[in-house]
């Protein structure tokens, strides 16, 4: 009950959404905004390609989207999706989860986003592909972005089958591990741009006037 949207003020000076008890010790102040703002990118990114690319004949192979429930009490939807759902992950080249705070022991704000991957995975397909496609992204934006294996195994995506390709993650925009939460409105578009970027170039080249959308690239909406 104390994360509603009745309860979350926005920062003018910082561009942040934040929770109004941050400064009371003796409530909560979170908002959930790992799995929220994750939801929210993911969201923004289908509805603006729907818009911009699909709508107008771009091709596009099947995206599949998942959203689980209970992920706190110990991963109990995706883990009900992997026992009583397995055909939902068959022929999955590669599942892409966002959760967890940007700013957990990361170079933050220097790295404007954060993949959790293996060290032996990183070099393995496919996400090796979703790697570089990560790096053409930060290098066409003027960004950065870490990699770390902090992480792993503490998601949903951990409780996916081995068909779904599950083994790396990007951290989602929102700072601050389950209290004090902010989310930056700017962290939230670069997230957004990043996911329509990597949805794009999956298959293909993203179009040559592709490009990132927030201030750092310097584009402006024509451009969608």
């Amino acid at each position: 009950e104390r994360s509603t949207p009745e309860f979350l003020a926005f920062d003018e000076s910082t561009g942040d959404f934040y929770h109004q008890h941050e400064s009371d010790s003796q409530k909560s102040s979170s908002f959930g905004g790992d799995d929220r703002s994750a939801v929210a990118v993911i969201v923004e990114t289908v509805r603006l390609l729907q818009a911009s690319q699909w709508a107008r004949g771009v091709a596009h192979r099947r995206i599949l989207l998942v959203f689980t429930a209970e992920e706190e009490p110990g991963f109990l939807g995706a883990k009900y999706l992997s026992l009583h759902e397995p055909a939902l992950f068959a022929s999955l080249e590669i599942s892409l989860s966002i959760d967890g705070p940007l700013d957990f022991r990361s170079n933050y704000p220097r790295d404007s986003f954060v993949a959790v991957v293996s060290e032996s995975d990183s070099t393995a397909m496919p996400y090796k592909h979703m790697l570089e496609l990560m790096e053409e992204f930060c290098g066409r934006s003027g960004t950065r972005f870490g990699r770390t294996e902090i992480g792993l195994g503490m998601g949903d995506f951990s409780c996916f089958p081995a068909s779904a390709h599950a083994g790396l993650h990007i951290r989602s925009p929102v700072r601050g591990f389950h209290r004090t939460e902010r989310l930056n409105v700017q962290d939230l578009i670069n997230h957004i741009d990043l996911l329509c970027y990597l949805l794009l170039g999956w298959d293909h080249s993203p179009p040559a006037n592709t490009s990132p959308q927030t201030s750092a690239g310097g584009a402006d909406d024509k451009s969608r």
